[in-house]
């Protein structure tokens, strides 16, 4: 075999052509696939860095089933109650801001139980992680941070272990650095910065519906299916609702999804998706280089039979065409390699931010395994019809012909590998006309709010300064006086959330003297707390009433301006204004407020959801409960006709000049939040679009070399046809005829597989159809359109053959 390999390496050398394209052909195919089943393997196949990753599940709450939230009286309840775990954790979303002999740096991070790492099994890179006793009452204040944080505002050194920093104004001693890979799901993947959760000794913890904000994970006993753990979490649920039965309603339903699912998100249908197509360009690829295959096999058919009549057996034939096909193989995927190293940096330029784990890209020991299987595979593949012709070489006719004639057997599978090119490139067609205009449909949505000319930025506020409603406002008018001073600012505002920015902050309303039947069922709405410029300077147009004014303080009765379609629904008869509705944004329950204006929908959380509920309310009328969380997270708006650079600028300047302890995180434009929205599905288009345009690429290249190697071997015949009167227009047409006839049976094929394929991403379409006509017509046209180039130049070489230069050839 090593002869064979050596003998079939001279060979390809002494055909740089056929050798050059195959190899491209591989390496374009393998790296593809490579590339993105790297990104399938760290998101979805790679475990998850803990001990027994299998057992650990995340809990969803019943009492807030939009996304499974638990409230702190229901964690501990869970918790303590629960039969079916060996341990229960919560964590959540905190922002903080650190200081450490310099500027204060605004840190994402967690607030999580202290047991959770042991229930995990993580290991910390550096010191020690929480263990259960930094959650008890009176332990010192520990944290400890993430690699990231280490590296980059300590130097990566030994002496950050038993550090004091300023967490909030509050000294905290760092214990210890997070496992690089540790991960969980909260309002993003990026934490720097673990404290513990002090659950029992947290003010709400005695507090029966209040704010659900955290989520919660746990390890499931030995021997406790999770049929089994749903039961015991139904009991707990039920004891809840007989207990309090003014906070919970009975007809919620528990969830228990795995932790990797819960983290994987909708992650997982985007990559398999493009797993799935990249799989059908690698065997467009695999039918091309077949081809290529076949034409070479059939040139070498002379060749095949003077060996077979020196005495060679079939075996060694066959021998010879598998050792080329290794050769190619390896030096295909050893390219192919190369081409997904160069990919999978390209990917994670452009990769979308939400995407888990998309750190642990890497060509690893798996990825590697499966591009080499994937070669050999792929590789041998094309070589099925070489080696079916050597085993049946005809000696008489083929050293008689000198391999210049082709059966017509055999044209009919080229024909056919060529119409399957055509079939699975439409296919592809297809589905990125499909994904464009989604992404077209997505992007023409009415956001409900102006995105030009303005620019973001979240404050976090240390704890010192900062502990009630009065001091917050005087915070918010002493910068808002800053900033409008600015030359060429034109309007300023601030907000609790901005639209398209993730985070969740929601809460219940019921119209005043109409409660529902359990106060659990009460509808929700995005709360939002604004000051008074807010609509103004976020172009958000007012329906009807009014916006908020300096007069809308405590001293005054609380109002709200609500969303329109809350409008619309709760008061269809178009009189929201002056309507009471009471608002449970307290810990003890409701309040009464009226309603003094109606705003435009704004799309809040995901540009593709239909318009929800929003209220809206002042922030000088903010309850005392929301000042631990505004404090750390609180986004001004500035509209202005001066350069982004010259506003950022300014505001670092004027908010340093009012409180130098105050972070600055997060400064982007609201065209740049707009474009963080549709950054997935950006993602997903440049991809399939590139396996469309390969695709495109590998069919011209198909069809070519099918109707180019036909009218090689036809050069006599159409030299006879000339010599007989044939017109260059008639030469022309018979050549189109035959790349004709592969469109003819591939496009309806093609047609068949898109319509298979749209039905895999119609959950991923927005705004057309799984089925959209014109996106399989103008697939149908784009690959018609390639057809005919492809024939064209075969076709223009055919009608000016010479006839005698070809009957003299003969």
């Amino acid at each position: 075999m090593i002869a064979d390999l050596r003998q079939a390496a001279r060979g390809l050398l002494r055909t740089p052509g056929f050798s050059a394209v195959s190899v491209l052909i591989l390496a374009l195919g393998i790296g593809a696939v490579t590339a993105v089943f790297s990104a399938v393997e760290a998101v979805l196949l790679h475990p998850l860095p803990y001990s027994q990753p299998k057992d650990l599940y995340c809990l969803e709450s019943a009492a807030f089933e939009q996304v499974g939230l638990f409230s702190l009286p229901e964690f501990c309840a869970y918790r303590d109650q629960n039969h079916s775990f060996t341990g229960i954790a919560a964590a959540s979303s905190i922002s903080t801001t650190l200081v450490d002999n310099g500027e204060a740096q605004f840190v994402q991070g967690m607030r999580i139980s202290a047991n959770a790492f042991d229930m995990l099994g993580a290991r910390p890179t550096m010191g020690r992680l929480l263990v259960p006793a930094d959650d008890l009452p009176g332990a010192p204040q520990v944290a400890v941070i993430s690699v990231s944080l280490w590296q980059r505002s300590f130097g990566g050194k030994a002496d950050v272990i038993g550090r004091t920093v300023s967490l909030n104004g509050a000294p905290c001693q760092i214990v210890g650095v997070l496992p690089a890979g540790f991960i969980l799901r909260l309002a993003s993947f990026r934490y720097d910065v673990c404290i513990p959760l002090h659950a029992d000794t947290d003010p709400a913890r005695y507090i029966q519906g209040s704010l659900h904000y955290l989520r919660v994970f746990g390890r499931i006993a030995p021997g406790v299916t999770p049929a089994q753990a749903l039961s015991d979490m139904a009991v707990i649920w039920k004891g809840l609702t007989t207990q309090y039965p003014n906070d919970y309603s009975g007809n919620g339903t528990n969830h228990l999804p795995g932790l990797a699912d819960q983290i994987v998100g909708n992650s997982r249908p985007m990559l398999l998706t493009l797993f799935g197509l990249v799989a059908a360009l690698l065997l467009l690829a695999s039918t091309n280089l077949a081809g290529l295959h076949l034409v070479r096999a059939i040139s070498r058919q002379h060749d095949f039979a003077l060996r077979s009549a020196l005495g060679a057996s079939r075996v060694r034939l066959m021998r010879s065409v598998v050792a080329e096909s290794i050769v190619l193989a390896l030096v295909g995927g050893v390219a192919g390699l190369l081409v997904a190293s160069w990919g999978l940096r390209s990917l994670i330029s452009f990769v979308p931010a939400d995407l888990p784990r998309a750190g642990n890209l890497q060509i690893n020991g798996t990825i590697f395994v499966f591009s080499a299987v994937t070669s050999l595979a792929f590789g041998l593949a094309p070589a099925l019809a070489p080696i079916w012709l050597a085993t049946r070489v005809d000696l008489r006719s083929a050293l008689a012909a000198g391999g210049r004639r082709t059966a017509g057997g055999q044209q009919r599978i080229r024909h056919l590998l060529a119409s399957v090119q055509v079939a699975l490139a439409l296919a592809l067609l297809v589905c990125t006309a499909l994904f464009l205009r989604s992404f077209w449909a997505v992007s023409a949505e009415n956001l409900g709010f102006n995105a030009s000319n303005t620019l973001t930025a979240r404050l976090s506020l240390p704890d010192v300064g900062y502990k009630d409603v009065s001091s917050l406002a005087r915070h918010y008018e002493r910068l808002h006086n800053r900033l409008v001073a600015v030359p060429g600012v034109e309007s300023v505002a601030a907000t609790s959330l901005l639209p398209l920015v993730q985070g969740l902050a929601t809460t219940q309303f019921i119209v005043t003297g109409k409660p529902p039947a359990q106060i659990s069922d009460a509808p929700s709405a995005n709360y939002r707390l604004v000051t008074p410029t807010f609509f103004e300077t976020m172009g958000i147009p007012l329906r009807e009433g009014r916006s908020f004014s300096e007069r809308d303080d405590p001293s005054h009765p609380l109002v709200v301006v609500v969303g329109a379609a809350l409008a619309d629904a709760i008061f269809p008869k178009h009189d929201a204004i002056g309507q009471r509705i009471d608002v449970q944004d307290t810990t003890v329950g409701f309040r009464t407020a009226t309603i003094v204006g109606v705003a435009g929908n704004v799309k809040q959380t995901r540009i593709e959801d239909a318009a929800s509920f929003d209220i809206y309310v002042p922030y000088r009328q903010m309850d005392e409960v929301a000042v631990s969380w505004l404090r750390y997270r609180t986004y001004w708006v500035i509209r202005g006709n001066a350069p982004t650079a010259a506003l950022e600028s300014a505001l670092r300047r004027e908010v340093h000049a009012d409180d130098s302890s105050i972070a600055i995180s997060s400064i982007q434009t609201l065209e740049q939040v707009d474009e963080a929205a549709l950054a997935s599905r950006r993602f997903t288009l440049i991809i399939v679009g590139f396996f469309a345009a390969s695709a495109l690429l590998l069919t011209i290249a198909g069809i070519y070399s099918v109707i180019a190697f036909g009218v090689a071997q036809r050069t006599r015949e159409i030299g006879v046809r000339i010599a007989l009167g044939a017109k260059t227009q008639q030469v022309f047409a018979l050549v189109l005829l035959e790349g004709l006839v592969i469109l003819a049976i591939g496009a309806p094929i093609g047609i068949f597989a898109s319509l298979g394929l749209s039905r895999m991403i119609a959950a991923q379409l927005y705004g057309v159809s799984p089925h959209d006509p014109l996106a399989i017509t103008s697939g149908v046209v784009i690959i018609a359109l390639v057809a005919f180039i492809a024939c064209w130049l075969p076709a223009r070489r055919a009608s000016r053959v010479d006839p005698m230069a070809a009957l003299r050839a003969e």
